[in-house]
């Protein structure tokens, strides 16, 4: 097969295959593309974050070290101590400051009616 009936070969394919196909070449609405993973990452990720957030308060509530408590749950140290580093960053970054004193006064007055 010389070069020139290879040309030829290749395009009669692509014909056929514009012809065999022509609802993929028009332009329409695209398709949502599917997730990867079964779950969105962002709820992957708050799960994950409420997962370490309870045992890094279940383990400050106990008075154990994190080696301690990592060993007791058979939780991995390492991952215990970032994510409770990330989690106290985390909180001093996001909490804001209270606005002023909150004064709430105990008395309910009702406006005299004449």
């Amino acid at each position: 097969m010389g070069k020139e009936a290879a040309r030829e070969h290749a395009e009669s394919q692509a014909q056929l295959l514009r012809e065999a196909c022509p609802q993929q070449r028009q332009k329409g609405p695209r398709r949502r593309q599917r997730q990867r993973f079964g779950v969105s990452t962002d709820v992957r990720n708050r799960a994950l974050r409420a997962f370490w957030a309870m045992h890094v308060e279940a383990m400050n509530w106990s008075g154990m070290g994190v080696r301690e408590y990592a060993a007791a749950l058979h939780l991995s140290p390492y991952a215990l101590r970032r994510w409770r580093d990330h989690l106290e960053a985390s909180a001093r970054i996001f909490i804001p400051p209270p606005a002023g004193p909150l004064v709430i006064s105990l008395t309910a007055r009702r406006p005299k009616t004449a």
